[in-house]
């Protein structure tokens, strides 16, 4: 059932299967353990090993050529998907935050402010019920020059207009009140006309690829986009702030064609 659905769009990746089926082995084991249930009823199911992905990693043409598209919808599809590029942000945590999770760097000095320099705050503290970030641990997140351009004027006309709240409260929620469903849902309505490539990878992907080739140390690329670095030592290592601009700074802007 894992393996297979009417709608070929959702078929999950071997590995998403494989990571579900470890997980019941271990909620079963558990139940067992407990005297729950009598056995364990994935003994006899094999879990195989994850293989290894052949996608790539989109171009900095490929990423044009998606802007330049996203340019054509409003400002809050587009803005997003910008973020998304020189971040390697989900569209979640993009399109549920608040205007309270965007904040100028400081440094040392609490009063004093860098110029130029924002962030956003990844986490659920100033977001609305049912803008979760589905368990990922709270981050910040360095803006690139490209993303305070444009997206920080968004911001302060909106909180101008409105005061405090959801960045892009013109959205309309989901059944669970997140607003990102549908940023998601207008992406894929013109996407397969734009990149066709199902081997391409996640945009996080694209930006992990664009700080390699500009020798960011991976640790401090993966400290941008929130993924886990091999090693026990590792967890004890934090990346500051300055170190981060450092990287997103060595990133190419990414061309965009007049509207």
């Amino acid at each position: 059932m894992l393996e297979t659905t009417p709608d070929p769009r959702k078929l999950l990746h071997p590995n998403t299967v494989l990571g579900y089926l470890s997980s019941f082995r271990g909620v079963f084991t558990i139940a067992v353990q407990q005297f729950l249930i009598a056995t364990n009823p994935m003994d006899n199911v094999v879990v195989g090993s994850k293989i290894e992905s052949k996608r790539q990693p989109y171009s900095v043409d490929q990423v044009s050529r998606i802007l330049t598209r996203a340019q054509a919808e409003t400002d809050d599809i587009f803005l997003p998907l910008i973020m998304q590029a020189y971040s390697g942000c989900r569209v979640s945590e993009i399109g549920d935050c608040s205007t309270l999770d965007f904040n100028f760097v400081r440094n040392g000095d609490p009063e004093k402010v860098i110029p130029g320099q924002w962030f956003l705050f990844i986490g659920e503290d100033h977001r609305e019920p049912g803008c979760t970030t589905k368990g990922h641990k709270a981050r910040y997140v360095l803006l690139h020059p490209e993303i305070v351009k444009r997206l920080i004027p968004y911001m302060e006309k909106q909180m101008a207009e409105h005061g405090h709240g959801p960045l892009f409260r013109r959205l309309p929620t989901d059944k669970n009140g997140k607003r990102s469903t549908y940023v998601a849902r207008k992406i894929d309505e013109w996407m397969d006309g734009v990149i066709k490539d199902p081997n391409l990878a996640p945009n996080h992907s694209f930006l992990k690829s664009e700080l390699l080739h500009r020798d960011v140390p991976e640790r401090i690329s993966d400290a941008i986009t929130g993924h886990k670095t091999l090693g026990i030592g590792r967890k004890y290592e934090h990346v500051e702030m300055s170190k981060k601009f450092e990287a997103i700074s060595k990133l190419p802007v990414i061309p965009l064609q007049a509207a």
